[in-house]
């Protein structure tokens, strides 16, 4: 039980960084009671994607916004965050999403909820065809999933069609995706909507 938020606006609309900090915040602060193991927010201008802020604890806590409102230039488009659900009171900071995915040909960040059926399996052979792993997530298998179909020529309607149609989850699973395109300087976003499991 975690939670996902994706605000996306416009590439030519953009808005001020300090406005969508404060609705990125206030949906963390919001759904809060979907997880307090962890929380983090990752935004984006048209030119590239900033470092995600991100904390252990409760939103409230861990996602300061006078730290929130900086982590962008003056204007952007585009931002993702999570309210982490964990076992553990407090999750360890390279598994707090938005978690980075490695990819070839994209800068990528993602955020999820729920439990990917063929975590570990996946995770092995996405590792046997040279993909890193810096989080142990479903967040982070599912991103890389993803950044494969980008890699291997995909564009992102076909990538993102393939890993509605390649994944499945316990009883369903989310993911937004914050993606920029190393080749044509654009970045993007895909939402993967839920399905169920098999």
């Amino acid at each position: 039980m975690s939670s996902v938020t994706g605000i996306f606006t416009n590439n030519s609309k953009v808005i001020e960084t300090e406005e969508l900090s404060k609705l990125l915040y206030s949906f963390c602060i919001l759904l809060d009671h979907r997880g307090q193991a962890g929380a983090g927010v990752v935004t984006a201008n048209t030119k590239r994607i900033k470092e995600p802020l991100k904390g252990r604890g409760p939103a409230r806590g861990s996602v300061p916004f006078s730290q929130l409102r900086n982590i962008s230039d003056h204007t952007t488009f585009a931002g993702i965050a999570h309210n982490c659900y964990g076992k553990d009171r407090f999750l360890e900071r390279e598994n707090i999403h938005p978690v980075p995915v490695d990819s070839r040909t994209h800068d990528m960040y993602v955020v999820s909820d729920g439990i990917l059926l063929d975590k570990n399996k996946r995770r092995e052979a996405l590792k046997d065809a040279g993909y890193k792993f810096i989080s142990n997530t479903n967040g982070a298998v599912i991103g890389t999933t993803l950044a494969k179909y980008l890699d291997d020529g995909a564009d992102e309607f076909e990538a993102g069609r393939n890993l509605i149609e390649d994944t499945y989850g316990a009883g369903g699973f989310s993911a937004v995706f914050l993606l920029r395109n190393r080749n044509t300087n654009k970045t993007k976003q895909i939402v993967h909507g839920k399905k169920a499991a098999n």
